[in-house]
């Protein structure tokens, strides 16, 4: 009897603790992360240093420090499966050359200077260079900021080790308060595998403090007022996670009031109108961000689902009171009927902002909700789950076995869940069939497999 009991407990906690998949981060307060609506990335958003950056979910980050005064800021971004990898973007002070030198010339700068530190690297980083070929060189425009970028290579060979050939692209922004550098390299072999990700992590980084004082024909703002837009901008996104987009819409609202043409602001008001079904109104504000923005590709990606959506609901007349989801007449919902938050994996996983929590936002408000099925699924699941959620939620945070308990149980349940993620289902059949193979799915793990296994083993033993 006690090898049986010690048997069914490796199969109900030990196991399933040790295929438990865990996703941490080191990085202050003033770091926030939030789900992009590009699938497979995250969005990175330092309040301190107000910068934005879109990465993928398979890197790590860290922040960085530095001995050298000039640097004020860095952080990092790598990949545990390739040591060779770095994404890197530091802010640095300008010397008074740096502030006034623009175009070509600081092109040129950045060819010398990159070649120097190659030629010398050996007594700055006590590693060689050698072979140093520069690929590319070019001025582009990102986010409305001036990004100058070089593409070069070289043979990196550190301290007694055999050399590789390392692929590097430098891209400085320049700023008034701060220089902004992106270093992204990786083992030459492997470039074209990252290639993509460079270019959409670097296409994607964004100054607030610069995008404000750019809106309005280069009017600048005070620090408090950018300071007031980045907290408001931010109130409304945590309401829109939670799909209160009424209550977003406001916060959004008193922040347009300070700078009417914050990007950032603009697209969250059309996202929170979109969940409102008010598709015309949020094409307005995509299109007021891209007119600020221009070629941004959450911006266009956002406009161009919308166009689809208003497109689908012109094709069709439906009775007053009812609107077009998929080709077909649903009643409308009342505004903010769909909200609220997955209480207990936010519980379970100390925040909203969990990627395990994220994903299940995602997968209900990118997948669900955009079908009538789905919807009316979340309509019944949501009566079912909040009248006993909460009270588990509570018991977790009273209870830390209570919650480990509950995270062992529900991590399978959200890994299977996830796979939804990378599927297409763009129909109602396709809702439906995937629906219910993931509920056979659930019921073999959680029930079938159980079953048999513990009338396995009890045989063992009669």
């Amino acid at each position: 009897m006690i090898k049986f009991t010690i048997i069914l407990f490796a199969i109900f906690f030990i196991i399933p603790f040790v295929l438990q998949v865990s996703w941490a981060a080191e990085f202050s307060s003033d770091v926030k992360v939030f789900s992009s609506k590009k699938p497979g990335f995250n969005i990175l958003v330092n309040i301190e240093y107000e910068f934005l950056i879109e990465y993928p979910t398979y890197l790590e980050f860290r922040e960085l420090t530095y001995d050298d005064p000039v640097t004020v800021y860095g952080i990092v971004f790598t990949d545990s499966s390739d040591p060779s990898f770095y994404y890197e973007v530091a802010a640095w002070e300008q010397s008074n050359f740096e502030l006034n030198t623009f175009g070509n010339d600081y092109l040129n700068y950045m060819i010398l200077y990159e070649k120097d530190v190659c030629e010398n690297s050996i007594v700055r980083r006590g590693t060689g260079c050698s072979n140093y070929q520069l690929e590319n060189a070019q001025i582009l425009q990102i986010n409305g900021m001036d990004a100058y970028q070089l593409k070069h290579s070289y043979l990196n060979i550190p301290p007694q080790q055999s050399g590789t050939y390392t692929t590097k692209i430098v891209t400085d922004f320049k700023t008034p308060e701060y220089a902004w550098t992106i270093f992204a390299g990786v083992d030459t072999n492997n470039f074209q595998k990252y290639e993509k990700d460079f270019e959409a992590m670097t296409n994607s980084f964004m100054l607030k403090a610069l995008a404000s004082s750019q809106s309005e024909g280069q009017k600048t703002f005070s620090q408090s007022e950018v300071d007031e837009i980045f907290r408001l901008n931010e109130l409304g996104s945590e309401k829109l996670d939670l799909g209160l987009y009424n209550e977003a819409i406001i916060y959004f609202d008193e922040a347009l009031l300070i700078n009417p043409n914050e990007p950032g602001v603009l697209n969250n008001k059309g996202v929170a109108l979109s969940g409102l079904k008010k598709y015309p109104e949020a094409l307005e504000y995509y299109q007021k961000a891209l007119a600020i923005v221009p070629n941004y590709e959450l911006y266009l990606k956002n406009e161009e689902i919308t166009l689809k959506k208003i497109q689908k609901q012109e094709s069709s007349a439906c009775l007053p009171g009812r609107i077009l989801i998929e080709g077909e007449c649903v009643r409308k919902e009342k505004s903010g009927e769909s909200g609220g938050g997955c209480l207990i994996a936010t519980a379970t996983f100390d925040s909203e902002l969990a990627p395990q929590v994220q994903r299940l936002r995602e997968l209900r408000d990118n997948i669900l909700l955009q079908t009538s099925s789905g919807s009316a699924f979340m309509s019944g699941f949501n009566q079912f789950y909040y009248s006993f959620s909460p009270i588990i939620a509570d018991w977790e945070r009273q209870n830390l076995f209570f919650k480990e308990a509950v995270k062992l149980a529900i991590t399978p349940l959200i890994t299977s869940l996830s796979i939804l993620n990378y599927v297409n289902m763009d129909s109602e059949n396709q809702i439906l069939g995937y629906g219910i193979g993931m509920i056979l799915l659930n019921i073999g793990m959680y029930f079938v497999i159980p079953t048999i296994t513990i009338m396995r083993i009890k045989r063992l033993f009669d």
